[in-house]
């Protein structure tokens, strides 16, 4: 076994979505907008755009079902139903949907506006239960647009869809984007896809440069509450080094904290740097990065926590903030994937409790990689689930 050093101070675990809200400065994901299709106009559409991301990274996928977050406004009016497809994308200087409905005969699932689990802002896996219409298969990093129209428009209904914001809400230019045409004639890009594919083979995929999410939020803690650490649980399929911790905590003034790089499986802190109230004097969240006092090896297989355990402050000295998924299932298409989860400890050598429905946001800053040499198997390579997982 042979480390070689990272390149730079950019190599972080898992890799901070780019996709966030960062028109503030804050480290938090924009939430989910919402588009409108409404039965007035019976052309209305919805689509997402974006090339098709597995963890196999090369071959063939056959789309089983098709996983979506509903907006916060449903109407069931009276007589609408829903048709849901995958398309291509037609050229020019706007992404469309190109009307070339694939699978043998076209693949297609329908349902009414009154349906069980047509609900707001909860999630809904297309069919139930069944097939998608006749399986379409596609490669990796296929173009395709994932449409939402009126097989039939009803009188009354509205349905709203749910898309990630990003920047300023808008992803002007952006190959992966969520669109709407209310009219049926002008597209307007709206944000980023929020959806989880799901394939014949039982595994899950996304298009490539969405984010999905369930929900944003945060939580308050301090020295006298339980817990009194919140963080990641995680683990790496190579064996590397780390030389800082990252991460998107707040602290308020006059709390202290500290941010440590714990074994998960018995609680022992391996290492850890103490952070003063100056640390972060903004009350609200963003990015920080600390510096370890020495380079830590990280063992292929063994389970990490990174965690900020508030030493001061009461019960409302730090803020963590997280980002909820519907199903642990939907992790695999999250950086990192599902080798990334929320965690918390009790105490200074607690051994964490993980979420695997929640995530907080940090991790470690490598700075090596075992290159395999010495009759090892080499590791240098991307570990499953991880879209996005280094940055």
């Amino acid at each position: 076994m042979a480390f070689q050093s990272t390149k730079g101070a950019h190599l972080y675990v898992p890799g901070e979505p780019w996709e966030l809200n960062v028109t503030t400065g804050s480290f938090t994901p924009g939430n989910s907008g919402n588009t409108t299709m409404v039965s007035a106009n019976a052309s209305a559409k919805h689509a997402m755009f974006g090339r098709l991301w597995f963890d196999a990274k090369s071959g063939s996928k056959t789309i089983a079902k098709i996983h979506w977050r509903f907006g916060s406004t449903i109407t069931a009016g009276s007589g609408a139903v829903v048709r849901v497809s995958v398309q291509g994308v037609a050229g020019g200087s706007a992404a469309t949907p190109d009307g070339n409905i694939a699978g043998s005969g076209g693949a297609t699932y329908t349902f009414n506006m009154t349906d069980s689990g047509v609900t707001a802002s909860g999630w809904f896996t297309t069919p139930s239960g069944t097939s998608f219409g006749t399986q379409p298969t596609f490669n990796f990093g296929d173009l395709l647009s994932l449409v939402w129209d009126w097989s039939t428009a009803g009188t009354g209904a509205v349905l709203t869809l749910s898309y990630e914001n990003v920047i300023t809400g808008t992803v002007a230019g952006h190959f992966n984007a969520t669109q709407s045409t209310p009219d049926g004639t002008t597209w307007t890009n709206l944000g980023l896809p929020n959806v989880v594919i799901e394939f014949s083979d039982g595994t899950f995929g996304t298009l490539d440069g969405g984010f999905v999410l369930s929900a944003n939020g945060s939580t308050a803690y301090g020295a006298t509450s339980s817990p009194v650490s919140f963080g990641a649980q995680f683990t790496l399929p190579y064996t590397a080094k780390c030389d800082a911790l990252w991460g998107n905590w707040a602290m308020n003034s006059g709390a202290t904290a500290v941010a440590e790089l714990v074994n998960a499986s018995t609680g022992a802190v391996i290492t850890s740097v103490t952070l003063g109230n100056n640390f972060n004097t903004q009350n609200s969240a963003k990015p920080w990065v600390v510096p370890l006092p020495s380079e830590q090896t990280l063992a292929a297989g063994t389970a990490y926590y990174v965690g900020l355990r508030a030493t001061n402050g009461t019960t409302t000295g730090c803020t963590a903030i997280y980002t909820d998924i519907a199903s642990a299932s939907h992790a695999t298409v999250l950086p990192g994937g599902g080798d990334f989860v929320a965690a918390s400890r009790t105490s200074s050598s607690a051994v964490p409790v993980t979420t695997s429905t929640r995530r907080y946001w940090g991790g470690v800053r490598l700075s090596a990689l075992d290159d395999g040499s010495g009759g090892s198997t080499a590791r240098l390579f991307a570990p499953t689930g991880y879209i996005g997982g280094l940055s």
